[in-house]
């Protein structure tokens, strides 16, 4: 039996899983800003500027994915070292970058190395010793570090061209020392031992592939609020405060998804936040009422965290070493770079084809996700993530 001994869960292993998981999530929410600098500055087409955007993430994506095995054997905080010095040279780069080519290059290598950190500290949510905390903690610094990094790319780059890269290259450099403090990974099997395999094979790949449509559905939509908000009559400057405060609407669900889950444990309440996410969705999508519409994204920002905070929650069920984690992490970042092609086609079509497309991939993630929940409470021994880690402390 591996060595399963948690982490014990300080400020220093907060901060460190706070600030890569944020990192590894940053792509998808700083490339409007990164975007529109690119796009007006170095005189790109949407097409080429879309191309360098997806190029990142997926990217992220891939290097997630591929790395999510061995995010669970030890040596994390080395390879998460490894992979913030790659993107920061992509980062770098990607302000210096002489044509789109070579800013799409950059842009892959900046994606690859952010995906490695974000998988390694994916990775380590189960192996503290309170995992759940862990991981709402984690969201929560996600939420505001996110709007943090967002509003600080924006106004650099307003400032000097490309200097959103730099300053994202700069945060990879200062997070270097910080994930020494990555919660380890078990023990490896011994020189000779067959590689543990992961276990839960079929209910990982069901939640996973349950979060990918989720992803497409979420990010699709944010990707084209600001048309949609247009489309229901919102002034440039409304839209902009709209959809600033919606993110920061997000920390309500985190605090109310931890307050539910600890009542009722974790069906109820990603049923429920499933469910109206996906309601809200579809009313983005076609309303044309600027108030309709505000309230409806403002209340959806609340369900997003909560739901990738209890998927998160249940992924670390399913496996102590945190792979699935890692995997759930990978297909979020799957599904936020091919979503905004998706909503984008459905969108030219017109806004009740895609509220169609929303509302119907909202329920087929409620579909994928909703049985692993259920036996993750029902099951003996894994109904709560603490008990089930942080055993081996106590003993």
């Amino acid at each position: 039996m591996p060595d399963v001994t948690p982490t014990p869960l300080t400020r220093g292993t907060l901060a460190a899983l706070a600030a890569a998981v944020t990192l590894g999530s940053l792509g998808s929410n700083v490339m409007p800003a990164l975007l529109g600098d690119i796009t007006h500055t170095r005189h790109l087409s949407s097409t080429s500027a879309g191309a360098i955007a997806t190029s990142q993430l997926l990217a992220t994506a891939l290097f997630i994915l591929a790395f999510a095995s061995r995010a669970g054997r030890p040596g994390r905080a080395r390879l998460a070292r490894i992979g913030l010095l790659v993107a920061a040279a992509g980062f770098a780069a990607s302000m210096v970058a002489p044509n789109a080519i070579v800013l799409g290059l950059t842009n892959i290598v900046a994606g690859s190395g952010v995906g490695v950190v974000g998988a390694m500290a994916l990775a380590g949510l189960p192996n503290t010793a309170d995992p759940e905390r862990a991981t709402r903690v984690t969201v929560l610094c996600n939420v505001l570090g996110v709007a943090v990094v967002l509003a600080a790319v924006a106004g650099v780059s307003a400032v000097l061209s490309g200097s959103g890269f730099l300053l994202l290259a700069a945060l990879c450099v200062a997070l270097f020392p910080l994930v020494k403090w990555l919660p380890e990974a078990p023990d490896a099997p011994m020189d000779g031992a067959p590689a543990e395999p992961i276990p839960n094979l079929r209910r990982g790949i069901a939640i996973t592939a349950g979060a990918v449509v989720f992803a497409v559905t979420d990010l699709g939509l944010w990707a084209h609020a600001e048309t949609l908000g247009e489309h229901a009559g919102l002034s440039s400057g409304v839209l902009v405060a709209v959809l600033s405060g919606g993110v920061l609407a997000g920390l309500a669900g985190v605090g109310g998804a931890a307050w539910m889950s600890g009542r009722w444990r974790r069906t109820v309440p990603l049923l429920g936040f499933l469910l109206c996410g996906t309601a809200l969705k579809g009313l983005i999508a076609v309303t044309t009422t600027p108030v309709v519409f505000a309230v409806a994204i403002a209340l959806w920002n609340v369900t997003y965290p909560a739901v990738v905070l209890l998927l998160l929650i249940i992924c670390g069920v399913l496996d102590v070493r945190g792979r699935w984690s890692a995997v759930l992490g990978g297909g979020i970042s799957l599904g936020t770079a091919i979503g905004p092609l998706i909503a984008g086609v459905a969108l030219d079509a017109s806004p009740a084809i895609l509220g169609i497309v929303l509302v119907t991939g909202g329920l087929i993630a409620t579909a994928l996700i909703l049985p692993v929940a259920l036996v993750t409470d029902r099951e003996a021994g894994v109904v709560s993530v603490s008990a089930a880690t942080a055993a081996p402390q106590a003993a």
